[in-house]
């Protein structure tokens, strides 16, 4: 059974996921745009660079986002505090 800090926490992860890679394409979308009429890209290989940039851009956020938002996770009742479940001491 999955404890309720548990999925609030991945709902989290995954709200900053998707934020990440919706940043990261729309960058991408308005980078590899200027840079297709930068470099006087021909005609349909426009769409192909345009997209390729997007999808190059939101999936490097999307990844950076995911690998931040999974190395700690915050007790919803104080955000200061870190969850005692994730950083305990092993002392046996």
């Amino acid at each position: 059974m999955v404890s309720k800090e548990t999925k609030s926490c991945l709902t989290r992860i995954a709200g900053g996921v998707a934020l990440g890679g919706a940043v990261g394409a729309a960058a991408g979308a308005v980078y590899g745009t200027f840079e297709a009429f930068r470099y006087k890209i021909p005609g349909a290989l426009k769409i192909r660079h345009v997209g390729q940039s997007t999808l190059a851009s939101a999936g490097i956020i999307f990844f950076a986002s995911r690998s931040r938002n999974q190395s700690v996770m915050w007790d919803e009742n104080d955000s200061s505090a870190l969850h005692s479940e994730v950083w305990h001491d092993n002392k046996d």
